[in-house]
């Protein structure tokens, strides 16, 4: 299995922009090939910083993800607004 998370810090009254976005992604993300989860969170700590979870068959379905589609027009929406460089953690799952 293979799993990405990744945390973005949203611009100040961006976050309903973002999660418009991200409403169209996970749609479509849950319809692709090899998807185990797919989720994103919002920190109660910071309402302005997102976390999203996924969780994918291969490294090969996750790559397809990120190559498609809706990751692109998600980016289009994200990329702008984000306050900070996103982290993002690309992971194999050992336990």
């Amino acid at each position: 299995m293979y799993q990405c998370v990744a945390v973005a810090k949203i611009n100040e009254g961006a976050v309903d922009t973002v999660l418009e976005a991200a409403k169209i992604l996970v749609e479509e993300t849950r319809k692709e090939a090899g998807l185990i989860y797919y989720n994103v969170l919002r920190s109660e700590k910071d309402p302005n910083v997102l976390v999203m979870i996924e969780k994918w068959e291969t490294k090969e379905n996750f790559l397809a993800h990120v190559q498609g589609e809706p990751c692109a027009n998600f980016g289009k929406v994200i990329d702008p607004n984000c306050a900070e460089p996103s982290i993002i953690h690309e992971c194999n799952v050992v336990l």
